[in-house]
């Protein structure tokens, strides 16, 4: 977590309430109400290059999907919305307060469900259109199916994990894709195997979440702290040292998990950069490194702009010649 002290003290209550009440949940769970746009399906169309015929099938599976994902939003995401709005309702805005374990035991198997059912919907969507794709359509079509399957975690899951470590929240695909490289086919099969383990990893992030919460909810019940307020736990920890150290004993062992997921996910964002970087021509690499590494390691991309800056301004000398510039 950010090295701050009150983080530190209401780490377990941060817990509960980016689950519940935060704007990693009561913000980020829109996604199971919105379905595949029309706009999507217009863009995948052209991605993968589909014929007049495919194109024509497309409309048709996409009315049936459209019909499927209206279902699911009047039964599982409305059940989930109502739940939602409900514990909305009992928070105290002016002081967040831990919610009640029932609330929150009774929202997450209701999100569990919603994204589940997003999840079907979707997946049948993809298959049908496999369906009818060649092979090679079908490797373009997969890189969206990951992609609209990982926005269902990545929201939640790097809310908390950009707390832990910046570098587990880049997204080498779309860092790729905005500096619209020439097709390549080496790198194109690193970025699929990329796209695979990092939903994966994302995955296994939602999930370490949904078990730290609940053994965040045993840790609140043994320390009696239901229904306490921001203010009320700082100022309890606060005045006792025994307690806060016991506090943050309990935090980080609750953390760990998340600590390890953000790590390996880290990882893979700097393995996969490496992989690209000696397979991309040198002025793309060089944009990659630049938006990998201003959103991998921001603190130190921020002290490094004023060098930059005055480095450009002093190659732009003209007592400077060429053959300088070359070597700098």
């Amino acid at each position: 977590m950010k090295n701050k002290a009150y983080s530190l003290v209401i780490s377990l209550a941060t817990i509960l309430l980016s689950m519940t009440t935060g704007d990693c949940f009561s913000q980020a769970f829109p996604f199971v109400d919105t379905p595949i746009k029309v706009r999507d399906m217009e863009y995948i169309s052209e991605a993968v290059e589909m014929t007049p015929s495919q194109i024509e099938q497309l409309v048709e599976i996409y009315d049936r999907y459209a019909r499927d994902f209206a279902v699911i939003r009047k039964n599982e995401i409305q059940k989930f919305e109502d739940a939602l709005n409900e514990a909305m309702k009992t928070m105290n805005y002016m002081d967040f307060e831990i919610p009640p374990r029932e609330t929150v035991e009774n929202l997450i198997p209701k999100a569990q469900r919603a994204m589940k059912a997003t999840a079907r919907v979707d997946g049948v969507f993809f298959d049908s259109c496999s369906e009818m794709l060649t092979e090679k359509q079908n490797q373009k079509l997969l890189s969206f199916r990951i992609a609209r399957e990982l926005s269902q975690y990545e929201t939640v899951v790097f809310e908390l994990f950009e707390d832990i470590n910046d570098g587990a929240t880049s997204n080498l695909q779309l860092l790729y894709d905005k500096i619209g490289c020439e097709p390549d086919e080496e790198i194109m099969l690193i970025l699929e195997t990329y796209n695979k383990r990092q939903l994966k990893g994302v995955k296994s992030g939602f999930n370490d979440i949904v078990n730290v919460t609940i053994e965040a909810l045993d840790q609140v019940d043994e320390l009696g702290i239901n229904g306490l307020g921001m203010y009320s736990l700082s100022t309890m920890f606060m005045s006792d040292e025994t307690a806060l150290e016991d506090l943050k004993r309990r935090a980080g062992i609750l953390l760990e998990p998340l600590i390890e997921g953000a790590s390996e996910m880290s990882q893979l964002n700097w393995k996969t950069w490496k992989q690209l970087d000696g397979l991309m021509q040198e002025e793309d690499a060089q944009q990659l490194q630049f938006t990998f590494f201003k959103k991998s390691f921001r603190s130190v991309m921020r002290s490094s702009y004023p060098i930059s800056s005055s480095f450009t301004r002093a190659l732009n000398y003209d007592a400077i010649t060429p053959s300088q510039k070359n070597n700098c």
